[in-house]
Order: structure tokens, then sequence, then C-alpha cells
């Protein structure tokens, strides 16, 4: 009886050892894989829970026109009742919750399942607009619960007196909502804020959103036709970003073929220089065309289309002059031409090689003359030209602007050296006359 009662506790023991091996090595082994079932679980019933929308309420509002409703129901996305419109006139109102438990905004895309004879309208919320929360619109995600009226009557004609009694199964469309963000326009007021998956937007901008040069689209396809842009097929959160557009006014110049024409805010481009067919040197983009401020040579923290004039130093021909194009001034030349200093001797002077055949120069000179007199003679010089090739200025007012035009008699050749030289005329004393702005133009 003793060694039974022996074995009977050795054989309990190793029964119970072995079962706590086991358990420990189920309790591993199982953990584990309940644990990456759990992850795995959780994965998917938060993606089921990022888009669970559903219709939560369903009650009869009003009826017109000695309309009637009965059986009302409501499942997760469709309502269903059995209706009678007795007359063109007659309609059913139904007051509809729908509530979102997930953590991504929702709309509706379309209400699907209607008789062709019939309408329907929405109050208190629009097709395609983010669904949220009556008394806080600003939560369009978990817990928003968005209430509206539907309203179902008869298209215009739709009325048959043969056919008034519908069974209705209304489909309700749910589709994500993503934002719609637009960078560098004037003005957005107005311009849709959100699009539904599967939508197509379109947006017509106008004068005060600030015509896009061009638009990017991230997140969804675009077509566009300015100034109206299509979006569809969105599958995040969208950007439409203006693209800024660049013209050159050259002045005589030529752009190289990759010379920047558009650009973003968000990506700076390098404005290439230009180059003249006379070899003039060029001297920088202006924003304006008396080439003040500072000269542009990127795009970087410009929030608008952009309009640049090339200035250019050198010898330039041109035809016809204006205050901006192919002039040298006291500003762009070699030392020896003062301003604003009243003649005493030669004080305007320019020395350079032809890049060029020079048949004529046309002088302007903008003076100040005290006492409206005194006088001014500018003269070109080169090995086949001297002596001969002068034109003179005579004050008429106190402050006034003259021009004239120096004809060679003989062409300065590409290579030759020349120089433009102004002195005082002859026989005026000194003091009489100040020139004030000094320019010329190379005419070919």
């Amino acid at each position: 009886m003793r060694k039974k009662r022996i074995s009977k506790t050795i054989s309990i023991h190793f029964v119970l050892g072995i079962t706590i091996i086991l358990c420990m090595v189920f309790l591993s082994i199982g953990f584990s894989a309940f644990t990456s079932n759990l992850s795995v679980n959780e994965i998917s019933a938060e993606i089921n829970i990022q888009r669970d929308i559903r219709i939560t309420n369903m009650s009869v509002s009003s009826l017109s026109g000695s309309a009637t409703s009965r059986y009302e129901e409501f499942e997760t996305s469709s309502l269903k009742s059995n209706i009678t419109l007795p007359s063109q006139s007659s309609s059913v109102t139904y007051e509809v919750s729908i509530t979102n438990i997930g953590n991504v905004k929702m709309g509706i895309l379309s209400i699907d399942g209607l008789p062709n004879n019939l309408d329907v309208s929405l109050t208190n919320y629009s097709l395609t607009e983010p669904l949220c929360d009556n008394n806080n619109p600003n939560n369009c995600k978990l817990g928003s619960v968005t209430t509206f009226l539907i309203t179902i009557g008869y298209k215009s004609g739709g009325y048959s007196a043969g056919n008034t009694s519908y069974n209705l199964d209304l489909s309700f469309n749910f589709k994500q909502a993503y934002s719609i963000t637009y960078v560098g326009f004037n003005n957005t007021t107005g311009l849709p804020t959100s699009i539904l998956s599967g939508e197509t937007k379109v947006i017509t901008f106008n004068n005060t959103n600030g015509i896009p040069y061009l638009v990017d689209i991230v997140n969804a396809n675009k077509s566009y036709a300015s100034p109206v842009v299509t979006i569809t097929n969105a599958i995040g959160d969208v950007t439409v970003t203006r693209i800024l557009g660049i013209t050159y006014t050259l002045n005589g110049g030529v752009n190289p073929s990759d010379q920047v024409v558009s650009f973003l805010t968000s990506s700076p481009e390098t404005i290439l220089n230009a180059s003249h067919p006379h070899d003039a040197t060029f001297d920088g983009w202006y924003q304006n065309s008396g080439f003040t401020g500072t000269s542009v040579t990127s795009t970087s923290g410009f929030t608008n289309d952009l309009a640049l004039y090339a200035k250019w130093i050198g010898d330039i021909p041109n035809t016809t002059y204006s205050n901006t194009n192919y002039r040298f001034t006291a500003n762009n030349v070699s030392s020896g031409i003062v301003l604003n200093t009243f003649i005493s001797g030669t004080q305007y002077h320019y020395s350079h090689t032809a890049k060029t055949t020079i048949n004529s120069v046309t002088l302007y000179v903008d003076y100040y003359s005290s006492n409206k007199s005194g006088g001014l003679t500018c003269q070109i010089a080169s090995g086949s030209n001297t002596g001969t090739t002068s034109i003179s200025f005579q004050a008429s007012q106190r402050n006034g602007s003259t021009n004239g035009t120096i004809t060679l008699s003989n062409p300065i050749q590409v290579g030759e050296e020349y120089t433009i030289s102004c002195t005082e005329k002859s026989g005026d004393n000194n003091n009489k006359i100040k020139v004030q702005g000094f320019a010329f133009i190379i005419n070919p």
C-alpha cells in the first residue's frame, strides 16, 4: 500500500509538471500568435473604422399634396418606404440623421435608386460636401451627426394618374472627403474647398483669383484650359498650386533655349542671362523698363507673375529712341562723363571698339540752363572720320531735352576704335549749361 501511494504521488507530480511545461509553451507560442492576430485585427478594425459612416435615424418630417408614407425603415446606407404621391404637387419629406463613427471625413456623392419620374432635393446639406456635425461644423469625423431633410416629389411633368404609388429603396453613395488647398492665388473666395473620392470637380478661376499661368495638382488628375481646371480621381488631400509665368522684354536680345518661363513659389529657379546678336554686354534683368531697383537673378521670393526687361551695355543698333531701349547713359559707360556740373572743357566722352558697322550716332541730352542759353558741341572721331562729324545743341529753355544725329561720312567698321566727345559750344562762356542726362544710340 505504501508503494502504491508513492507511485501515485510521483505520477500526479509528473502529470502536473508536464502540464505546466505545456501550458508555458502554449502561452508563449499562443500569446505571440494572439498578439500578432490582435495586431492584424486592430489594423483591420482601424481601416474599417476609418470609413464607418451610417444612417442612424429616419422619420417623416412633412407630407404635402395628400401624400402618404408607410413602412419607413433604414439600413446603414439606404432608406426604404412606401409612398403615394396623388398629384404633381405631392411630396414627402423625411428627416435623416447620419453619424460618422470613423476618423475620416465623408460625404454623399449621390443618392441612387429613385424612379426616373421622381426627383429628390436636400435641405441643410448639399451633395458632395463633407458631412459635418450640425452643432459643431468643425467636426466632420468621429462622433459627428449630420441631420438634414430629404424631399421626394415629381419631376416637372413626372405625374401620371395611373402611377402614384412607389416602393422607395434609396441608396446613399458615401465617399471619403478630401480637402482642397490653394497656393499662390490672390483670392480663393468662392472656390471649392473639398472633393469626394470619385467626384469630378470643375474649378473656374476669375480675375480676382488671379488667373493662373498654369496649375500643378497634387493627389489628383487634372485637365486644364485656362481659366477652368477639372479635377478627377482624388486619392488624398488636393493641393492646387498656381504656376507663375515669366514674360521677357529682350530689347533686341535672345533668350537661351532653356530659359525659365514658369515657376513654383516653392521651387526657386535661376533666371539665365540673355545674349545679343551684336555682342552687347548683358547688364541684368529688371522689373521695369527704366532698369531701376535691383536686378533679378532668381525666382526666389516671388509670389506673382514676373515681367522682366533686359538691360544691355555696348554697341547696340536701334532706329527708334526710347527711354528704355538700347542706350548708353552716364551711369553705364566708361569714366569721363560728369553729370550735373556746368560745362568746362571736354566733360563727356566715350571710347570703344565697334562691334557692328556704325553709320550714324543719335545723341540725346537733358540739360539745365538758368538763363536759357549755352550750348554743347559733340563729335565722333575715328581713324576714318576726323573733324567733320559733329553736331551742336543749343539751350532753348531752363530745363529741356534735345537730340540730334551725327551722320558719318565714312562708316566705322567692326573692330575700329572710335570716340564720342562733347565740349562747351565755341564762343560760350563757362557756367551756362549743365548736362543732366546724356545718352546715345548706335545706328548701323
